[in-house]
């Protein structure tokens, strides 16, 4: 268990809070009252580039943690990166990792706020560069989840701008469309889901964005629309399906994932019981006036 926290203890001479330390060794570390307890190991100045190497050994150090233990070592790990913000401030690229590791900490803890606030200063450290996009997603979701949507999209239009032919590029495409579907505005998020399947020529990517289309077109009552959407997707792969191989098994599972299908033939099968239900009251209705 030691190991788990050894990375932490070597920075309490200059960046660690007495607080932390002694929360996160009372929750770590098995406290033995011994008059043979081993004496305090000597303060070490550690430089920040070195914490911050140290900070991130600890991070490592978190697989395989649950429950109460893992909040606290995630919380520890949090407060690690945060007090190395300001001696981190002449080097963009460090703040920015430390930013974004903390605000990832904050978010597995649920303290969107934090990792928001965390993510925002690596953006500010680091407007593009290695950990932008991925703060921009991160803070999208963290506005996303809330319901602070129109912030969130334009954070996944930026995360998408960053490098277009990413999976998060198409990840935050499809988030676009499925903010604005939450918030009521169906023709816009189909608008969006359509903008993220021509974004695209990847036929897995392909199949996710037009489930997602269709999707919004049964919402808007459009069922037409929505079994086009995917038929024509189903036609573009079906030569990927013929060849086989690892990317037709691929293909193969977008397809059988799709969830707009059931809803389509649910929602058609409702139309044509209401249908056959209109005729048949018609039909009474025509022999009762006949019978008069």
């Amino acid at each position: 268990m030691t190991n788990i926290i050894q990375p932490l203890l070597h920075l309490r001479s200059r960046v660690l809070p007495q607080a932390v330390l002694f929360t996160v060794t009372a929750l770590l570390v098995p406290r033995m009252a011994s008059a043979q307890d081993p004496q305090p190991e000597p303060r070490v100045e550690v430089s920040s580039t070195e914490a911050l190497k140290q900070a991130l050994d600890g991070i490592k150090a978190l697989k395989g943690l649950k429950g109460a233990e893992r909040q606290a070592a995630l919380k520890a790990a949090a407060e690690s990166f945060e007090v190395l913000f300001d001696d981190l401030a002449s080097s963009p690229d460090s703040l920015a990792r430390a930013s974004f590791e903390a605000g990832e900490c904050r978010r597995r803890l649920g303290e969107l706020e934090a990792a928001e606030a965390n993510f925002t200063r690596c953006l500010q450290a680091e407007e593009v560069g290695r950990y932008a996009e991925r703060a921009l997603f991160q803070r999208a979701s963290m506005r996303r989840r809330t319901k602070r949507f129109e912030e969130a999209i334009a954070d996944y239009r930026q995360a998408a701008s960053v490098r277009p032919e990413s999976a998060r590029a198409h990840e935050s495409r499809l988030w676009i469309g499925r903010c604005l579907l939450t918030a009521g505005k169906l023709e816009e998020a189909c608008t969006a889901f359509r903008a993220a399947l021509e974004a695209t020529a990847e036929s897995v990517r392909r199949i996710e964005a037009s489930d997602r289309l269709a999707g919004a077109w049964i919402q808007r009552g459009d069922l037409v629309a929505a079994k086009e959407a995917l038929d024509s997707v189903e036609a573009e792969v079906a030569s990927v399906l013929e060849a086989g191989g690892k990317l037709g098994e691929r293909v193969q599972k977008a397809l059988d994932r799709r969830s707009s299908v059931k809803k389509l033939r649910k929602e058609a099968d409702d139309r044509n019981d209401s249908a056959g239900e209109a005729a048949r009251l018609e039909r009474d209705r025509a022999r009762r006036v006949a019978g008069r």
